[in-house]
């Protein structure tokens, strides 16, 4: 596991141990383990200590006590850990030296419920995000690749034959032609009809919530599931709701605060 950094692991356990401060407990560092094309340890800082903070500035001197250039670590945490687990990644390549890969694209239909793939993320490893129960708000620069996200999330929801999906590009634009084979709704434009448009289409997805609702507690389910939704006599069937560019209908006149509620 340790081939990369051609030290032993006992050496390397002892080093990440030199950043406990003043007579605090030592912290504990997992076994370490390849994960894509670097080497990974978790060290559980002693009580009182950050991560986060340690994270944004020890980057050198943990490094240092490896005898590694200091572009080749990276120390970061994880919303899934403790506010104490640090998590140290010592790569093959530096970030600046590395392609960024490709993201693995599904070709077979995949149920709505699942989650996704989205993007990869600097170390190339995949991000996963899902469609159900779930909103995205997607911000950039122009030319960002704001579309090309957006592009993503409704192939994935087009995996899923149930899913009705709506999708407004709030500009004169041939990015979501694709879809239309397998968009419930496609309109392309900003003017006041379209905007009026989509106003109608929210308000009848909100004053649908109380039906399903309704519907979910006849069947003693919480929330829907893919049997629910397959059942076309109860009319669950998932909605996807894609805005480009809403700003755009946020601006408008006579519905842009409508739209916006």
């Amino acid at each position: 596991l340790l081939a990369v950094l051609h030290i032993p692991e006992t050496q390397l356990a002892a080093d990440l141990r030199s950043l406990r401060e003043g007579d605090q407990p030592r912290t504990r560092a997992s076994r370490p383990r390849r994960v894509g094309d670097s080497t990974q340890v978790v060290v559980t800082l002693p009580v009182g200590m950050d991560a986060a903070k340690v994270a944004a500035t020890r980057a050198g001197s943990v490094a240092g006590s490896l005898d590694i250039p200091e572009d080749r670590v990276v120390l970061s945490t994880d919303r899934r850990r403790a506010a104490r687990d640090l998590v140290i990644r010592v790569l093959d390549i530096a970030l600046e030296d590395r392609d960024m890969g490709h993201m693995p694209v599904p070709d077979v239909a995949s149920t709505f419920f699942d989650g996704f793939t989205i993007a990869v993320d600097r170390f190339g490893d995949p991000v996963h995000t899902r469609l159900f129960e779930h909103s995205t708000l997607i911000l950039g620069a122009s030319g960002s690749g704001k579309s090309w996200v957006s592009r993503t999330y409704a192939a994935a929801a087009a995996l899923d034959p149930l899913v009705d999906m709506h999708v407004f590009a709030m500009k004169q634009t041939a990015d979501f032609d694709p879809l239309e084979p397998v968009a419930l709704t496609l309109r392309t434009g900003g003017s006041t009809s379209d905007a009026r448009a989509l106003r109608s289409l929210l308000e009848d997805l909100s004053a649908d919530i109380d039906r399903r609702g309704a519907v979910l507690r006849e069947h003693g389910a919480e929330k829907l599931t893919p049997a629910l939704a397959a059942n076309p006599a109860l009319d669950l069937r998932p909605a996807v709701v894609l805005v480009d560019e809403c700003h755009v209908g946020f601006q408008d006149e006579e519905h842009g605060a409508a739209i916006g509620i």
